[in-house]
């Protein structure tokens, strides 16, 4: 059904901030991955190596993957090609490249460095429910439901609100069965174990948000009113959290985020309601900056900017890709500036290879095209 009619709709035209979001989001998340699959972390930085660490992490927490997301939500509203029969075919396509990128990161590395097998056969589990793909699809499946609905704000804000009281109730246990490909399967939705990166009904708010975020931008005839106003928003959330968040120090997401290590990764996938508040501020204030930024420069990004916000899901798996291939060859790294050296070098490797598969791929359709 029609989400938006001709007399609602104000702010049609592709909105640049959105896809400079999605262009530093896919940044940030290949450093951040980098430097969590190859980093030596018992090896303990000091100075200019702690904040070069600090750095990754925070600009890997939720200036990547929940700006990514919250992105996502909105491009569905301004997509030219959004309907359920699309984001049918595009859950299926993701769920499947899921299992492909996640053989190539759990097992490829049994096959290239049998020292590391035991440690990878352990978590053969993972394959199905690993990082970000099962995520999207089922976040897709949601929106091909919604596509179908008379009345999909109202529906899609009632879901907001159920999936924050679910990922309040679930925090911060997690579930377990006792099996490890039934927990697996479940942390799709909520947290079960330390692989539950994306539990779809915390991670859900995003997209939710997002989603609901377009459909007021599509309509408003005055950006730089509404983004002052999501800012301010921004800035009463992110207190508020901060705030609550104080009162347990040892338990947020502030620390998972600006310690420059990995022992309270838990916290930022699985969220309170506090935790979910302090990053929706931080998100929010990105936002109006990066709105700042277009408008600043005259709606101008670089080009290749652009690139990956149209290609953000290539580049997405193909960087696993890369940083599994950089297994055998690295496995850990002792120094950070190496770490962040290699995260440039997995990004250049990437882009190039996305634009090598996006050769190829028109090359195909054009000989198709020239033989029917």
């Amino acid at each position: 059904m029609a989400e938006k009619t001709l007399s609602t709709v104000k702010n049609k035209t592709r909105q640049v901030e959105i896809d400079l979001a999605k262009a530093l989001a896919i940044i940030f998340m290949v450093f951040v991955h980098t430097y969590e699959a190859h980093w030596f972390l018992e090896n303990s930085e000091e100075g200019a190596g702690f904040v070069c660490a600090w750095i990754i992490e925070f600009l890997g927490g939720v200036p990547a993957a929940p700006l990514f997301m919250l992105a996502m939500g909105m491009g569905v509203v301004y997509s030219k090609r959004s309907t359920a029969v699309t984001y049918l075919k595009r859950a299926g396509q993701i769920f499947g490249l899921g299992i492909l990128v996640n053989f190539f990161q759990q097992w490829v590395p049994i096959f290239l460095r049998p020292d590391v097998a035991e440690e990878f056969s352990a978590n053969a589990h993972s394959i199905i429910a690993t990082d970000i793909y099962s995520f999207v699809t089922v976040t897709f499946l949601f929106f091909a439901f919604l596509k179908t609905r008379k009345h999909p704000i109202p529906i899609t804000a009632a879901a907001l609100v159920i999936c924050a009281a679910i990922s309040e109730i679930t925090y911060p246990n997690s579930i377990d069965t006792g099996n490890v490909w039934i927990d697996s399967i479940i942390g799709i939705f909520v947290r079960t174990n330390e692989y539950s990166y994306f539990p779809f009904f915390t991670w859900a708010l995003w997209p939710l948000l997002g989603y609901l975020f377009g459909q007021l931008l599509i309509r408003t005839e005055n950006k730089m009113k509404m983004y002052s106003i999501l800012a301010a928003t921004g800035v009463v959330a992110l207190s508020i959290g901060n705030i609550a968040i104080n009162w347990s120090p040892d338990d947020n997401i502030i620390n998972s985020l600006t310690e420059a290590n990995m022992d309270d990764v838990g916290l930022y996938y699985a969220m309170d309601t506090w935790n979910l508040l302090w990053s929706y501020g931080a998100l929010a204030i990105e936002m109006f900056i990066l709105y700042l930024v277009v408008k600043l420069t005259k709606n101008k990004i670089p080009e290749l900017f652009n690139y990956m916000s149209k290609h953000i899901m290539s580049i997405y798996v193909l960087q696993w890709v890369f940083i599994g291939l950089a297994t055998p060859i690295f496995d850990k790294v002792t120094n950070v500036f190496v770490c962040a050296a290699l995260g440039a070098v997995v990004l250049v490797l990437t882009l190039a290879s996305a634009r090598l598969w996006e050769l190829l791929v028109n090359k195909i359709k054009e000989n198709k095209a020239q033989k029917a």
